[in-house]
Formats: C-alpha cells, sequence, structure tokens
C-alpha cells in the first residue's frame, strides 16, 4: 500500500497534477500504514492553510479560505450539499426555513406576494388515453371553452402559456356567465339568498334563477358599468327591494322565492367582528399592511379581512361561527346554532373588551344620571332608542350603580339576536 501511494503522487506530480507538494515531502519522511494517515496529513495541511487565509485582512472566513485557488483542495460551496447525509441536509433546511421566515413576517421586511410566471418553452397538453398518464394522446391546444365560446372566436391561445389570454376570454363581452356569476353572489351575500340558490352550479344540474330578467339586468349594468363592484351594491342596497323589513314569507311562498318581504339574516363571523369593535369605538380602520392573528392576547383592533389564516391548522374561533373550509371550494357558508357561540358571546376576552370599551364611553360625563347611560348603550350598540319597559328593567339593572353592572349590560346588549341579525 504505501508503495502505491507513492507510485500514484509522483505520476500525478510528473504530469503537471494540482496536487500539493506537501503530499511527497510527507511520503519521503514517512510511508502511510492506512488511509487515515493519508486523511490525517490532509487535515493538518488544511489546518495551516486556514491559518494563513484567517490572518490576511482580506481574506477572512473559512468559506473564502477552501474556494481559494491556493487552497490544497479548492472547492465550490454551491454545490456542496449533495455530499450532506440526512442529519445535516435536515438540519440546513431547519436553518433556511428560519431565515425565510424570518424575511417574510420582519416588520421592515418588503411587500411581497406569491407570482406566477411562464416557462421559456411552452407546450401543448395531451389527453391521457383512458386517463394513464403512461398513455398519452392527441394534443389539446389552450383555447377557451366551446361551451361559452363562438366559433369564429375561439382561436388557441398563442401568448404564451395563455393565462392572460384566457383571463380577458372570461371577461368578455361575449361570454355572459361572469357577470351573471359575479352579480348572483353578491345578491346573495346581500339578500341572503341568490336569485340562483345553485351559486357555484348555473348549469343543467344547478337551480333556474327565480328571477332571470332581473339577473340580466344586473349583469348587463355590471358589464355597462366596467365591473364596477361598489356601483352594482348601491344599486342593489338603494332598491326598494332591499329596504324591506324582514319577516315571514306569504303562507304561499314560504322560502320567500318572490322576495316580498327581506329574508331574516344572522351576520357572519367578520360582520360580527367588525360591528363590535365599530360600535365599541375600537375599530382599526387602517387599510392594508399585514394580516394579524384574531386569536392573540389581547385581541388586535384590526377589521377581520386582515385575520390571518392558516389553511391547515384553522382556528376554532374560525369554525365556531362556520368559516370556509380554505382547503376546498365552498360555495356558501354552512349556518349552524351551536352552544360555543354563546360559549364566546358570554365569555370570550375580545367580547369582554369591547363591553368594557362601550362601558367606558357610557361613564361620560354628558350621561348624567342612569337614564341617560342606558339610553346611551341602546342608541350605541342597537341604533334606536329603548321602549320605556327597556329602559325601566335597564335602570332598575343599573341600580346602584357599579362598575361590574354596566359592563354586564353592555355586553347584555352587545350579544343580543337585535345585534347578531340584520332585520
Amino acid at each position: 500500500l504505501p508503495a502505491d501511494y507513492r507510485k500514484v503522487t509522483e505520476t500525478l506530480l510528473a504530469n503537471d497534477s494540482p496536487l500539493p507538494v506537501f503530499f511527497m515531502r510527507r511520503l519521503k519522511v514517512d510511508a502511510p500504514k492506512h488511509f487515515g494517515d493519508v486523511v490525517a496529513w490532509y487535515a493538518k495541511e488544511f489546518e495551516v492553510a486556514l491559518r494563513k487565509a484567517e490572518s490576511r485582512g482580506k481574506r477572512k472566513g473559512i468559506v473564502v479560505a477552501v474556494s481559494s485557488p491556493s487552497f490544497p483542495v479548492g472547492f465550490d460551496f454551491a454545490g456542496v450539499e449533495r455530499f450532506f447525509d440526512t442529519e445535516a441536509r435536515n438540519k440546513t433546511n431547519s436553518l433556511r426555513a428560519k431565515v425565510f421566515k424570518h424575511q417574510a413576517e420582519h416588520p421592515g421586511s418588503p411587500a411581497r406576494a406569491m407570482t406566477l410566471q411562464d416557462d421559456a418553452t411552452t407546450r401543448n397538453p395531451r389527453i391521457f388515453q383512458r386517463g394513464n398518464p403512461e398513455n398519452p394522446g392527441r394534443e389539446v391546444p389552450r383555447r377557451f371553452l366551446a361551451a361559452l365560446s363562438r366559433k369564429p372566436l375561439r382561436k388557441p391561445y398563442r401568448q404564451g402559456s395563455g393565462r392572460l389570454e384566457l383571463a380577458q376570454s372570461i371577461l368578455h363581452p361575449s361570454n355572459p356567465l361572469t357577470a351573471r356569476v359575479f352579480v348572483n353572489r353578491v345578491w346573495k351575500h346581500l339578500m341572503g339568498e341568490g336569485i340562483v340558490r345553485t351559486p357555484s352550479d348555473f348549469g343543467l344540474r344547478g337551480e333556474p334563477p327565480t328571477h332571470p330578467l332581473l339577473m340580466d339586468h344586473l349583469a348587463s349594468r355590471f358589464l355597462a358599468e366596467n365591473w364596477d363592484v361598489k356601483s352594482l351594491i348601491r344599486h342593489i342596497m338603494t332598491s326598494a327591494t332591499y329596504r324591506q323589513a324582514s319577516a315571514s314569507g306569504p303562507s304561499g311562498d314560504t322560502e320567500n322565492r318572490l322576495l316580498s318581504v327581506m329574508n331574516r339574516r344572522r351576520l357572519d363571523f367578520e360582520a360580527m367582528w367588525d360591528g363590535m369593535l365599530a360600535v365599541s369605538g375600537e375599530l382599526d380602520l387602517t387599510m392594508g399592511g399585514r394580516s394579524v392573528d384574531l386569536t392573540d392576547e389581547p385581541s388586535p383592533r384590526r377589521r377581520a379581512v386582515y385575520g390571518y389564516v392558516e389553511r391547515q391548522n384553522l382556528p376554532t374561533l374560525l369554525r365556531t361561527f362556520d368559516f370556509a373550509n380554505p382547503n376546498i371550494h365552498s360555495p356558501a357558508r354552512t349556518e349552524t346554532t351551536v352552544p360555543q357561540q354563546a360559549l364566546f358571546a358570554l365569555n370570550d376576552p375580545f367580547v369582554v373588551a369591547c363591553a368594557d370599551a362601550l362601558a367606558r364611553q357610557a361613564r361620560h360625563p354628558s350621561n348624567h344620571s342612569t337614564e341617560a347611560v342606558a339610553i346611551f348603550l341602546y342608541r350605541r350598540i342597537l341604533a334606536r332608542e329603548p321602549s320605556a319597559l327597556e329602559l325601566a328593567t335597564a335602570v332598575a339593572f343599573l341600580t346602584p350603580a357599579s362598575e361590574g353592572n354596566l359592563v354586564d349590560f353592555a355586553q347584555a346588549l352587545l350579544v343580543s339576536n337585535e345585534f347578531f341579525f340584520v332585520d
């Protein structure tokens, strides 16, 4: 073995190999007895080289040293990870994840958004015969759906992946479905039920519209106003139909399909959250910025639309109030009434904090009597005057006046059905 080492080394040196001269010097002094000796020789030489590199002002650090051409076995660190074992690779990935998390969540980091970028080369997909990816069939040109296209307009997409052309096809005036689906969802949000009661199915299996001419009017107006959502909402909310009081439908129309009265609706989670903050004077109306965890303590004061949603770990608070599953398509939220909702209203620190803020406002010097305090809270929370019986009951509850009584009374109004429902 020593002879083999010597022979190989002499051959490499004779061919002007970059093998360090120190290796030949060591062979002349003592032949290695096993491979560990060779490793130890290199380790010693590395130590000397690193020490020299560290001593130079412009070449500090192990990365610079081992990447230098003068280092005994200089190499590029960019490809070193492929030599890691499992433990080292997992450790590296963990550290890298922490760096990415810091860059994404640090208050000083720039705003970011997920983007898509086309491949340099595009290709048409192929039909898999009988669904078998190992048996590709004919190519399918990238173009819009035949059922929603006029034949002269149905041309293959040519610009990159075709995403931009797909978006233009979806919004094309010759495609009436997009505007109809959108106005139907806005109508459902405002009225409780859509004109088409299957909002994600306008096909043969879906329900037909209860008022097809109304849908066509709203859709055509929406297109004519260049997809102006605010104008659409204003148009619906100022209508006589929207401004009706809620009540039970007539005996011949128990589902209120003819919209003879307004549908009674319970506030969804976002409206409930924002409403409680608004009446308590605590709502933060700042636009934009980072999302917030609505379950933090103390509870954030931002609008619920800025609440952070983690798909794989949806908070119990959101699930309690029928928040839609973010992992699947949800045409409409379910609406349940469960004990956890009442427990939230009675005990959650967020609700108690809103009630406490209302109590502080009610103690303003201008409210110089118990009656004035009760009237203030009715006006602020329920936007109306209390009846004579309600006022007498409130005064009896608030007498004798105490901090706890006032907070409890504010909370009772805040979690009442009158606040939670739109009438």
